[in-house]
């Protein structure tokens, strides 16, 4: 931390709601009461998703407030974006003045790497209590610098959110261009099956005798949630079909059904994962085919009581799609390719800022590099890139 700054606990700066848990029986799932979170598990990249709620909330949080998760694992932060019940394994955290709430959150999402890394390391650091969470240390500059922070941080996040929300809409285009043609009678078209335009190339268990390093180890958890701290690493050499790039289409055939785009680094597909490599057709193509025919795919493998749900080879054989004539599919490649393109094209400008905002929010918080006299957050996050090193075109995206 700069020596011009003071260190602050938190219980000074901002009021802390420690959860509680609401009687079993006013827990539903059909949305009576207030969204309750337990933890974690219902955290996502910047709001928690409900999945319970409850008729009787015993700790509330207001919209806006800082969630910030209290047991294993410890330290992920959320923010609310609606009133909600929470429960004992989240803390609420609203600041003293509502114009310091974004800093106070950024402070608390660069702590999370190191309670990551004591929980990674076997200490016995389930739970953070409300004692040691009133007493923590946050770094406090000025007010002028504080919100300086938060508005560099802010511009960052909110271009991401932006990249992700054009993503989807694109995305959500994408499906109805192709659902549209697929509805529609082709005469010239011919019948084939899901192995007639691609290859499904099953993973290997990359998780045996991994060293820790390399490569992260794609499991259909990686699928779900990306990188973690629970990802595992190899650097097991492998041969490009196990290797997962970005964007390539990836598709669990077992346990949770589902297929997506990955977005991550460069990883090894684990057993229990298809990575799908098309043939004499676009991938978007295929994606497309593999969409329609999911819904399938997951009531089979529903039905499966007595082992994990999956599929089976035979299955991709007898999944039948309608294969255009060359000229029908470069008129569609026309309308979808740009489509899926630019779709690719922000998965990556939105990974780079991801990197860009996670090298600069530690250096950030501790005054490493120090925010100019600027109240433009475009402006400070020129400024504050070309000093942190970043590439120029990362810095101009947000």
């Amino acid at each position: 931390m700069s020596s011009e700054w003071i260190g602050r606990r938190l219980d000074d700066v901002a009021a802390v709601v420690s959860g509680q848990s609401p009687s079993g029986t006013a827990l539903n799932e059909e949305g009576e009461g207030l969204p309750f979170f337990q933890g974690a598990r219902d955290f996502s990249a910047r709001h928690p998703q409900p999945r319970v709620f409850t008729t009787d909330p015993r700790r509330r949080a207001e919209r806006g407030d800082i969630l910030l998760s209290v047991r294993a694992p410890v330290g992920r932060v959320n923010t609310a974006d609606r009133r909600c019940a929470v429960g004992r394994g989240v803390a609420a955290i609203r600041a003293a003045d509502a114009a310091d709430t974004t800093f106070l959150f950024y402070i608390l999402a660069a702590r999370e790497g190191s309670w990551s890394a004591i929980e990674s390391s076997g200490s016995v650091f389930s739970n953070l209590g409300r004692k040691e969470l009133l007493a923590l240390s946050v770094p406090w500059p000025s007010r002028r610098e504080r919100h300086g922070i938060a508005g560099v941080l802010r511009a960052i996040d909110e271009k991401i959110d932006s990249n992700r929300r054009t993503f989807r809409r694109l995305q959500s285009l994408q499906c109805e261009h192709f659902e549209r043609w697929r509805q529609v009678e082709h005469a010239d078209s011919s019948t084939g099956s899901l192995v007639d335009i691609a290859g499904f190339v099953n993973g290997r268990n990359f998780t045996k005798g991994a060293s820790g390093s390399g490569r992260p180890v794609l499991r259909i958890k990686e699928l779900n949630g990306g990188i973690r701290d629970a990802t595992v690493f190899s650097d097991v050499a492998a041969p490009e079909e196990h290797l997962a790039l970005h964007f390539d289409l990836l598709f669990a055939w077992s346990g949770s059904l589902g297929a997506c785009r990955w977005e991550g680094p460069e990883g090894l597909v684990n057993q229990h994962i298809f990575k799908v490599v098309p043939s004499r057709y676009p991938l978007w193509f295929v994606e497309g085919w593999l969409a329609v025919h999911m819904p399938a795919f997951q009531a089979i493998a529903r039905d499966k009581a007595t082992t994990m749900g999956h599929i089976q080879r035979r299955h991709l054989a007898e999944a039948k799609v309608l294969l255009p004539p060359a000229d029908a599919l470069a008129a569609m490649d026309r309308e979808i390719g740009p489509l899926d393109a630019r779709r690719s094209s922000l998965s990556r400008e939105t990974i780079r800022l991801t990197e860009a905002r996670d090298m600069l929010l530690p250096k950030l918080i501790s005054g490493r590099i120090r925010v100019p006299d600027s109240y433009d957050p475009g402006d400070v996050l020129g400024t504050v890139a070309a000093d942190a090193g970043l590439d120029a075109d990362v810095g101009a995206a947000a």
